[in-house]
């Protein structure tokens, strides 16, 4: 009998191991590489895809601003926004262009 409630015991435990160790994509690749996935998956109608992966990202990064906002929004129905570069690394490109070193840039 002890046999019986001891291998019991044992799948139950196995049981509740294996709904709690669902992957996270971020086992597979990096944040940034994340959210711009999850993005491309908003800005693709993809929203439940989108969602999943925005949720993963806070499952371990909490208080990750960019997930947190796109989720929030992919809530209200609104899709995310890609977003511009920040203007230092553009100057650089812009600066290429203007001198005519279209190829560079």
């Amino acid at each position: 009998m002890s046999r019986l409630l001891r291998d019991n015991e044992i799948n139950t435990m196995e049981a509740e191991g294996s709904s709690s160790s669902k992957s996270n994509i971020l086992d597979s690749i990096k944040l940034d590489k994340a959210l711009r996935l999850a993005s491309k998956k908003s800005n693709d109608s993809q929203i439940e895809e989108a969602k999943n992966i925005y949720e993963d990202i806070l499952k371990k990064y909490q208080k990750n601003k960019q997930a947190l906002i796109a989720l929030h929004l992919l809530a209200r129905g609104a899709t995310v926004a890609p977003q511009d570069p920040p203007s230092g690394q553009l100057q650089p490109i812009i600066n290429l262009y203007s001198n005519g070193h279209l190829q560079q840039a």
